[in-house]
């Protein structure tokens, strides 16, 4: 299949599988309902990019998926690349993932890109905890209280390391929690923002908040009595940032 060939599958991939509009992130021929895109230069560089974190070689994604319509998410076998259609937005989120590349529990960054109004990172594949289908949400684990506490020493630690460098991460619920081998990692910093000095950091109310409402709906049958009285006691605690968070249930 030669190079153009595939750009054209690659397209029409796309405009299969995705529900946001592609003019957004590639040029388009026209502002129609199919929205399709051109061999343009930034399908182009796609191609290139795609290469680079496959060992030179092409291949379609496994799915696409879309956060807010704002990025275009391709889902591949053994990594992912999320094209934003900002560079504002493109510059925050891979200037704090290359901050946080050294921490186990925030989604690691491979590669960024910025080039003829394509803006795009690839990060390593994860598993998200909740599970979202025609029928509703599900998580992807039976979650009892060690479970739990395993999810808040690692998540804290992220939220932790995040504010430790003066942002947060500003949608910390279990949407945006995955698993990649043995630990919780945080991913999706879309809405990241700075940490203001002496200022309560949202994230840690919404990581309380969103395990309540998960291990309440779709954990119920799972959920320990003692995991409410756990999330009662830190939802009191009223915690500044991750910081103090991961300081009191480290060794829980």
């Amino acid at each position: 299949m030669s190079r153009v060939q595939f750009a054209k599958k690659m397209i029409q991939f796309l405009i299969d599988h995705s529900y946001c509009k592609l003019n957004q992130f590639f040029p388009c021929t026209s502002c129609s309902k199919n929205q399709i895109p051109l061999y343009t230069e930034s399908v182009e560089i796609l191609l290139q990019f795609i290469e680079a974190n496959n060992y030179g070689n092409l291949i379609l994604p496994e799915r696409v998926t879309t956060s807010s319509g704002a990025v275009l998410i391709l889902i591949f076998k053994h990594f992912v690349i999320k094209i934003f259609n900002t560079q504002k937005t493109w510059y925050k989120v891979s200037t704090i993932l290359s901050k946080l590349k050294h921490s186990n529990n925030i989604v690691s960054i491979k590669k960024a890109i910025s080039k003829k109004k394509f803006h795009a990172i690839s990060t390593e594949k994860l598993i998200p905890i909740v599970h979202h289908d025609q029928y509703g949400a599900h998580l992807i684990k039976k979650f009892d209280h060690n479970l739990v506490l395993k999810l808040y020493r690692d998540i804290s630690k992220a939220l932790s390391d995040i504010h430790m460098i003066g942002y947060q991460q500003g949608d910390c619920t279990w949407d945006n929690i995955g698993i990649i081998g043995e630990n919780f990692v945080l991913f999706d910093f879309n809405c990241a923002n700075p940490l203001k000095s002496y200022n309560k950091s949202s994230d840690v109310p919404q990581l309380i908040k969103s395990s309540v409402f998960n291990l309440g709906h779709n954990n119920s049958h799972y959920t320990e009595e003692k995991t409410y009285e756990f999330l009662a006691k830190l939802n009191k605690s009223n915690f500044m940032d991750g910081i103090q968070l991961y300081n009191n249930i480290m060794y829980k």
